[in-house]
């Protein structure tokens, strides 16, 4: 049992260290020196844009006035929809929405959320339709409230 304990113990030794350079001089590794070609390499952060994100930059001005009545609505709903960043439950939800809404904006959306009668499965849906609204809009600086 010891002898078995003793390799697992030498592997994992040799596992962990495996990244160090062979000290040619002494011919052993130094375990203190990374492998790096580069010794003054620094680790550093980046940011990558998601193409989903490229997507809602590049809408530009065809979401304006998307919430300025239910035809607008459904028009922008369409063409976010055309380009892959709504799905056909989004566009479900918002030909729900444009219909039941006397008005098109995020606090009439919250209002119909609150609504009691409304399903479960719709509910989740708008819910989702108004997050994914809620983040263009913020990217867009309310450039679909804009007339």
């Amino acid at each position: 049992m010891q002898v078995s304990q003793n390799i697992l113990r030498k592997r994992y030794a040799d596992s962990v260290h495996n990244q160090q350079r062979i000290d040619m001089e002494h011919g052993s590794r130094n375990r203190y020196l990374p492998i790096y070609a580069d010794e003054s390499y620094l680790h550093q952060d980046t940011f990558v844009k998601s193409e989903f994100l490229q997507k809602i930059e590049n809408l530009g001005d065809s979401i304006q006035g998307g919430f300025r009545d239910a035809t607008s609505f459904i028009t922008m709903a369409n063409i976010l929809q055309g380009e892959n960043i709504l799905n056909n439950q989004d566009v479900l939800a918002a030909n729900y929405v444009a219909k039941v809404s006397d008005e098109i904006s995020f606090d009439a959306f919250n209002k119909i959320l609150k609504n009691e009668s409304l399903s479960m499965e719709m509910r989740g849906l708008i819910n989702q339709l108004v997050n994914k609204l809620y983040n263009i809009n913020y990217i867009h600086t309310g450039l679909m409230m804009a007339s």
